[in-house]
């Protein structure tokens, strides 16, 4: 009876973890990652024996739900929901609560009445998207950007709410909605060039799960133009690692002098630098045997004695074909006529060589 009682003190249940870990703590195999488990189960015995008799295992079930890697604790069924004052809480939730945390620092970003409304209310929602589908509750205005170009609704409030990530960009998107400038700066249709040379037709409103707290300004065009930054700087960081060929040259390519096929990812990142256009983001294009991406520099002289000129762009063309997608000079400008022909005769090589 009395080694029954021990073992449903979750006190000694949690020494005796303390235990096992210091052993295998001070073994050859696993010592460093053991030393690490040894610390954190030293400050939930400390945390543990501080509490009154009748909260133990309620607070051990609570760093059972944190720490699952720990065995021995009660389970987490004996987590007493009671005890939070929030019974609709999430059983991780509770754990934290119940450890002394404080609604708001569940939900950064939330003030502590809203906090409270959200763990009392619907604490399965993601605080962001919580606050906005509140909002839009509240306001009536399901569908904030309403009917696009082409007729159709655009997106509902509750369907980009789930996208969003972080409670300053919920904010932000209520701020842009309350004023009918920035209102029609999110809602607008716009269109920008695609993959394989596509018109592609949007709104920013479409595209808000890509703001992070960081790239938030007053500006609708400005805070986009800082995300589409970061996230292509992202890009070519993760580009830069990949020194292999992401696909090997077509059977169909010949080289020439003015035309260099990029086939790394390093290589198109230079060359999206290069040209301030996106063509690092085709990489997976590349991979996928879909695209082949051609540099061209071709050298213009005027006179006999001028300084030679070199106008430089860009071309995807079908790898299967060769047929080309797109051909863009720097900013994604027309390219020179120059270039323009220089590929004319290019393709006629290339066609030749299949």
């Amino acid at each position: 009876m009395e080694g029954e009682l021990a073992m449903r003190d979750s006190l000694a249940i949690l020494k005796q973890a303390l235990a096992m870990a210091e052993m295998r703590a001070s073994g050859p195999l696993h010592g460093e990652k053991y030393k690490k488990i040894v610390a954190e189960l030293r400050k939930h015995v400390e945390i543990v024996e501080k509490c009154p008799p009748d909260k133990r295992n309620a607070v051990a079930a609570a760093l059972r739900i944190l720490q699952p890697k720990y065995v021995g604790l009660p389970d987490a069924k004996e987590v007493d929901k009671a005890v939070t004052g929030y019974p609709s809480a999430k059983r991780d939730q509770i754990a934290r609560l119940l450890l002394g945390e404080p609604p708001v620092k569940l939900a950064p970003g939330l003030t502590r009445a809203e906090a409270h409304e959200w763990l009392s209310k619907d604490p399965y929602q993601e605080p962001p998207t919580w606050l906005l589908r509140r909002e839009f509750r509240r306001s009536g205005d399901h569908y904030p950007c309403g009917t696009g170009s082409r007729g159709y609704l655009t997106a509902s409030g509750d369907s980009v709410a789930e996208t969003v990530k972080h409670v300053a960009v919920a904010r932000w998107l209520l701020k842009m909605l309350s004023r009918k400038p920035t209102r029609d700066a999110l809602c607008r249709e716009r269109v920008e060039r695609g993959p394989h040379g596509e018109e592609i037709h949007g709104a920013y409103w479409a595209r808000v799960d890509e703001l992070r707290p960081a790239d938030l300004r007053d500006s609708v065009d400005e805070t986009f133009t800082r995300a589409a930054a970061r996230m292509q700087k992202s890009m070519e960081k993760l580009l830069a690692k990949k020194s292999e060929p992401l696909a090997p040259a077509p059977a169909w390519w010949k080289p020439a002098r003015c035309a260099k096929i990029l086939l790394t990812g390093p290589e198109l990142m230079v060359e999206g630098k290069q040209m301030q256009h996106c063509v690092a983001g085709y990489a997976g294009y590349v991979k996928k045997g879909e695209s082949v991406i051609v540099r061209l520099e071709v050298p213009e002289r005027k006179g006999r004695h001028a300084e030679t000129v070199w106008h430089r762009s860009t071309v995807e063309l079908d790898r299967r074909t060769g047929r080309v997608l797109q051909h863009q000079g720097p900013q994604n400008r027309p390219p020179h006529v120059i270039n323009v022909k220089a590929l004319e005769v290019l393709l006629r090589r290339w066609r030749g060589g299949r």
